[in-house]
Order: C-alpha cells, then sequence, then structure tokens
C-alpha cells in the first residue's frame, strides 16, 4: 500500500467542501483504521510543551556533562545525567556525540 498516497487522499478530501463535517470525520475515521496511525485514540497523558528556557537549560547541562565526560570526572557526569533524567530527558551517548530526548 502507497501510504504516503492514501495520506494525500485524505488530506484532499479534509479539504474539499462539497464534503460535510460528517463525511470528512467517517473518511479520516476509516483511514485511520485502514493505515493504523491510531490517530483517533485518546492519549492517557497530553504530550508536555517545552519551553525555550527548558530547551536552552537542557543544552547548558549535556554540554556541562560533556565536558565532564571529556575530563574523566564521571562522578560529575553521573550526577548532570541524573539530573538531566529528574527533568524527563533521556541521553544516547556515541563517540561522536550524545543525542537526547525528552521522556
Amino acid at each position: 500500500m502507497n501510504s504516503s498516497a492514501a495520506l494525500g487522499v485524505l488530506n484532499l478530501a479534509i479539504v474539499d467542501s462539497a464534503l460535510d463535517v460528517c463525511e470528512k470525520a467517517a473518511l479520516a475515521s476509516d483511514f485511520d483504521r485502514i493505515l493504523g496511525l491510531n490517530l483517533l485514540q485518546k492519549t492517557e497523558k497530553p504530550a508536555k510543551v517545552h519551553s525555550a528556557e527548558e530547551m536552552v537549560k537542557v543544552e547548558a547541562l549535556i554540554e556541562r556533562r560533556n565536558e565532564a565526560r571529556k575530563n574523566k570526572n564521571f562522578v560529575e557526569s553521573d550526577n548532570l545525567r541524573d539530573e538531566l533524567l529528574s527533568m524527563g530527558v533521556v541521553i544516547k551517548d556515541s563517540k561522536e556525540d550524545t543525542v537526547w530526548e525528552w521522556e
């Protein structure tokens, strides 16, 4: 199945003024079921929106942690990792860089 083409068709249907809201909702529900997107399922926990200040703080802590790792100060590095984790930040280290994401 060509999923991107199917989503394109759905998008065209949603903006089609010839269809009423109920028809659009039914069509979206059918596409959702067939494609397995789970767009209409309620999530138990809404996604948290993070502020620019939080992002800057995370980046600064990761920079400090990377510097501690570079200097082989693993106690400080571990403490900074724990602080980031308490903020909901998961860190994945590689030889090249550090990647992070919100929990």
